[in-house]
């Protein structure tokens, strides 16, 4: 029976010592390669374990969030996904992943959003960067551009050259709300809310984001449905 949380894994062991299987944990790997009838199974930038099967073995086998197959020869584990670069024109785009060098095409019939991915893009020009939702504290529209305020201490800002509105549609179906023309704020991330003339939230991280008046009503029936949810 397959482990949930473990990937059987059958292969050839050194000759003489016939078959077998090892057992990897699902988060560990970072991608599979196929290799004609076998499959190389990484678990870190470099080292492959390599199986004796298929890749469509193993697609079988991960079928589901986070692994997704963008090429015809990778499958990913789209937690670790970092970077989405589109291809020019007639060219196959490329995924990075965190920590790993090297390039994964992307098929030119498959589309990143059509992928069911858990992390949330952060579009910079041609290139799509993916954020783990749960580090979002809000986002700050400037113009054009939007700010995303990360819970991160190695990036705690990324910019987007989308315009905050783009966003918005992109988050209606989650935990975040427009508080403000300027402002999407991610509700799990609010520490206090004030009452007032001027509806005042704090974050936890101590920042203070004012709450528009045509939009007071309608973010607290909302916060309130956070609180009994909770």
């Amino acid at each position: 029976m397959q482990n949930i949380n473990k990937l059987i894994v059958p292969m050839l062991f050194e000759q003489g010592k016939g078959k077998g299987f090892q057992f990897i944990d699902k988060e560990n790997i970072f991608y599979l390669k196929a290799d004609n009838n076998y499959t190389e199974i990484y678990t870190n930038a470099k080292n492959a374990i390599v199986a004796s099967k298929p890749l469509k073995f193993f697609e079988e086998r991960l079928n589901g969030m986070p692994f997704v197959r963008p090429h015809n020869s990778y499958i990913i584990n789209s937690d670790k996904l970092k970077i989405y670069e589109k291809g020019e024109k007639g060219e196959k785009g490329c995924i990075k992943l965190v920590n790993c060098d090297v390039k994964i095409p992307v098929s030119r019939k498959k589309e990143m959003k059509s992928m069911q991915i858990r992390k949330f893009p952060i579009v910079v020009y041609e290139e799509y960067h993916y954020v783990d939702i749960n580090t979002i504290l809000y986002l700050e529209a400037e113009g054009n551009r939007t700010c995303f305020k990360l819970q991160d201490s190695n990036e705690p800002e990324m910019w987007s050259t989308k315009p905050l509105g783009f966003y918005e549609e992109l988050l209606k179906k989650s935990t975040f709300f427009r508080i403000h023309n300027k402002h999407i704020v991610n509700m799990t991330k609010i520490f206090q809310y004030v009452r007032g003339k001027d509806g005042w939230l704090i974050l936890t991280t101590g920042k203070g984001l004012t709450v528009a008046e045509n939009k007071r009503e309608a973010f607290l029936k909302t916060l309130h449905g956070e609180i009994e949810s909770s």
